[in-house]
């Protein structure tokens, strides 16, 4: 008898519907075939074991499955629960009343017959009313990441019996689904997320102004306020949150750059349903388990060491399956401490993704592609010892040490970070000042919150396209300059060498600040900060 169950597996960050065909005939053996990988081959065992533990048995038969489409590597343990499941249905010990064809299924089996969680279940589930399912069979351990899904109703289950049930069609499976109308409506529309966010920082402000500044509830973790003196960088910052630029920063150790990066998410604007699922598949796929609610609306932050190779910072591997850290920083931040400590090569690796915002990753078994949507800041010291500018004569590296040591980071690199900026030391009268805190991350996301939902409504998208992701048909259109901002831009791309990349990228800036200020248009100011923020040489000791 011969029986079909679907699954599904990940490719890259897509995922591919996999039919697992199971067959029972005379005979004795047991044969997968549909170029299996050696955790698919292994699970007999533990289908054996888990058929045994409910009273079931492995058919004294000819078991052939076979995993179509037969010419694409089958990977990890998700195949156990739909392989068993058609086993079962093949040598007729069990009855199936349902439609099998609106069921995707997947799981790991233990030997007890419970259900463990499988890589990319967030990333099957957000696909599969795509390719025409109804309902998803998951284990429980999968039920966070899963119970916010849309389009297609997902049942979490602790055991093989409870499958067998639910199949059954003679008991309520409402209990199982974890997701409820959720999956009819997902999160809510861009309007209302904002409105809902608006409300909470609003909410945080009352409580700072009321005396609630030193309640740990009234900041982020990781606040602005907790910053002391460097107004400029924190207008930079802004900035990039608002217009999701690239930032470079340079200043000697201790003058807070880290501190600014990782207080950078805080003033993002939370990510809405098509974002969350573009940054949460990937985590899914990568084998992150940790979910919370805050985990789909909170921009993710990476922070890779400087030693890190080159497969794990843009992904890949021995099978090119694993996404890298450029992937999982994904609709957030990934910062680079000591940029100047990373090998060159690793490096240049980022320049693509930079520009297309994907990477596309080719090995011996396919070609694999993950999102890399995501804003670079990186810092770097000035120089070796990293005392070069400051008053004192603390520095004593020699002029070719310096040059190469800046020489790291390429003139292509350097083309693509929207802003460069020199962060100075902070002087001991700010660190040992006792006055209030400065500007907090809830009063910074509010305006740029209002400057992002001006480029919503501009562009006509929910997070598709902001003003650093503008093409040539979006610049003519909303860059356009008056006669003054022309000739600022014409003597200074004369005299610095203004690339055509740095030009499109100052004018993207200029944007952004023109938004965050409520202007329709871009201003001479607009032009000016933003050509300030632009050169190296100017602004910063790169």
């Amino acid at each position: 008898m011969l029986c079909k169950i679907f699954g599904a597996c990940c490719y890259g960050a897509d995922t591919v519907t996999v039919t697992v065909e199971v067959d029972v005939a005379p005979g004795l053996a047991y044969i997968v075939v549909g170029l299996p990988d050696s955790a698919v081959r292994e699970s007999q065992h533990r289908i054996m074991s888990s058929l045994h533990h409910f009273g079931y048995r492995m058919p004294g038969k000819r078991v052939v499955v076979n995993l179509a489409p037969a010419d694409l590597k089958k990977g990890g343990t998700g195949f156990d629960l739909p392989i068993a499941v058609g086993i079962l249905i093949a040598s007729g010990q069990i009855d199936v009343a349902l439609d099998m064809s609106r069921f995707l299924i997947m799981g790991e089996l233990a030997l007890d017959g419970t259900l463990r969680r499988f890589n990319g279940s967030l990333a099957i589930a957000a696909d599969a009313a795509k390719y025409g399912f109804e309902c998803c069979i998951f284990p429980s351990q999968c039920r966070n990441e899963c119970s916010w899904v849309r389009g297609v109703k997902v049942y979490c289950v602790d055991s093989l019996d409870q499958v067998i049930e639910l199949l059954s069609g003679k008991v309520d499976a409402s209990h199982f689904m974890v997701n409820g109308d959720a999956y009819k409506q997902g999160f809510s529309e861009c309007g209302e997320l904002f409105g809902r966010y608006r409300e909470k920082l609003r909410g945080m402000l009352v409580l700072q102004k009321g005396g609630g500044g030193g309640n740990p509830g009234s900041f982020f973790k990781n606040d602005l306020a907790f910053i002391r003196g460097q107004e400029r960088a924190k207008l930079a910052l802004e900035i990039c949150a608002a217009g999701r630029h690239n930032l470079l920063l340079s200043g000697s150790p201790g003058c807070g750059k880290s501190m600014m990066a990782a207080a950078l998410p805080t003033i993002m604007p939370p990510l809405t349903y098509e974002q969350s699922v573009e940054a949460g598949r990937i985590y899914s796929i990568y084998g992150k388990e940790e979910y919370s609610q805050d985990s789909f609306t909170m921009p993710p932050f990476r922070a890779p060491h400087h030693s890190i190779t080159n497969q794990a910072l843009v992904g890949g591997g021995s099978d090119g399956r694993l996404p890298g850290e450029i992937s999982l920083a994904t609709q957030g931040v990934l910062f680079l401490d000591e940029i100047l400590e990373f090998k060159r090569d690793t490096l240049e690796l980022l320049r693509q993704p930079l520009e297309e915002r994907r990477i596309n990753i080719s090995r011996v078994h396919g070609k694999f592609s993950y999102p890399a949507d995501f804003i670079l800041v990186a810092a770097a010291n000035p120089c070796p010892c990293g005392y070069l500018y400051e008053k004192s004569d603390r520095c004593r590296c020699s002029s070719s040490a310096i040059s190469k040591y800046r020489s790291r980071l390429s003139g292509p690199f350097l083309d693509r970070m929207d802003i460069c900026l020199r962060v100075p030391a902070l002087d001991n009268g700010n660190l040992l000042s006792d006055c209030a805190t400065g500007e907090s991350s809830a009063s910074v996301a509010l305006r740029v919150l209002r400057a992002v939902e001006i480029q919503w409504k501009r562009f006509g998208s929910c997070g598709g396209v902001m003003n650093s992701t503008m093409g040539s048909g979006e610049l003519r259109r909303y860059c356009s300059l008056g006669a003054d901002a022309k000739r600022l831009m014409q003597v200074v791309s004369e005299k610095n060498g203004l690339s055509a990349r740095g030009y499109t990228r100052c004018l993207k800036v200029a944007r952004t600040i023109a938004d965050l200020n409520g202007r329709e248009g871009i201003s001479l100011e607009d032009i000016s900060m933003a050509l300030q923020f632009r050169f190296p040489e100017q602004n910063s000791l790169l």
